[in-house]
């Protein structure tokens, strides 16, 4: 059962988020109104929080001097905002209650002081007089919220973010994992042993330290380590991927880059991050027979390059996904 716990009259508890959290922070402050009734829940970017016409800055100080708690919400979205470390600021130095806590992929580890005692969740709950009835539906909540559906073009992204921080050694282990695989320490080892790569205990230590940052593995009650399987299919296609999806995710690639530039066309940094994975699956098309006219376009604005990225994707949909 859930255990409900009245808050005093004049408490205030201030939600410490990132813009890009708001669905979260929204999510998180609904249950906190659910089990503890009367807890005042401010939230700067919840629409109709702050009166309109009124000035934004100064509502927002007004309720950092109110509150009488502070929910830091980190993740790896907030935890790089100068914003959120400022209110965290001022919920330091006001020598507040602060419940620091991470979600949406945001290991706990690397959290900096003084936002380190960051806690799980479930304990948050637990700290303001609550308990969740099922705290793992609840995070299982969380994450959906805080992350992209599996298999999504965003969570491919995340992923291939993710795996840009990892190197040979780390994703040797990945591929045992992709197998099916549950890896203890020493079975981390006797993997890295077997690939060639330094196989002591400090070595695998540091593999395991990479991987646990990447957000993509998860453990059993016995120190066995395997991929989420949420993200299993989005590791198999950017560690091995399938002709069909190389051309996916260059057209990906390719509109995302377009979409961030500003100002006049980026002809050299076109030349050096496209056209040789361009040129090598465009051969890689013709000898399966498929080709575009787009393929051989060099373009000379950004709407052309969105043009061959839809080009790639026409090919790939012609090409065995396998």
């Amino acid at each position: 059962m859930t255990t409900e716990h009245a808050a005093s009259p004049d408490s205030l508890l201030y939600i410490v988020h990132a813009a890009a959290d708001r669905d979260l922070a929204i999510l998180l402050r609904a249950r906190i109104r659910d089990v503890v009734p009367g807890l005042q829940v401010f939230l700067a970017s919840k629409a109709g929080e702050i009166p309109t016409g009124e000035d934004w800055l100064a509502h927002i100080h007004q309720n950092l001097k109110a509150a009488t708690s502070f929910l830091l919400l980190l993740t790896p979205r907030s935890i790089e905002r100068h914003w959120v470390w400022y209110e965290a600021g001022v919920a330091w130095s006001r020598g507040c209650r602060q419940l620091p806590v991470t979600a949406g992929g945001l290991d706990r580890a690397t959290v900096h002081y003084p936002l380190k005692a960051a806690q799980i969740l479930a304990q948050l709950f637990r700290d303001l007089g609550a308990e969740l009835e099922s705290p793992e539906v609840f995070c299982r909540t969380v994450r959906a919220t805080a992350l992209p559906p599996p298999g999504s073009p965003a969570d491919l992204q995340r992923v291939r973010d993710a795996l840009a921080q990892v190197f040979e050694p780390p994703r040797a282990v990945l591929r045992r994992m992709l197998a099916g695989d549950h890896l203890t320490f020493d079975d981390m080892r006797a993997v890295l042993e077997r690939s060639g790569f330094a196989a002591d205990g400090h070595s695998a230590q540091l593999v395991l330290d990479v991987l646990r940052r990447t957000d993509l593995l998860q453990a059993d009650d016995n120190q066995r380590w395997s991929l989420r399987p949420d993200v299993k299919d989005s590791v198999r296609r950017c560690l091995n991927p399938s002709l069909a999806q190389k051309f996916q995710s260059l057209a990906e690639q390719m509109r995302a880059w377009a979409g961030t530039q500003t100002g006049g066309f980026d002809g050299n940094g076109w030349q050096q991050k496209f056209v040789p994975q361009l040129t090598a699956l465009r051969q890689k098309a013709r000898d399966h027979g498929e080709d575009d006219a787009w393929l051989d376009k060099v373009p000379s604005h950004y709407t052309a390059v969105h043009q061959i990225a839809d080009a790639l994707v026409r090919v790939a949909q012609r090409l065995p996904d396998e």
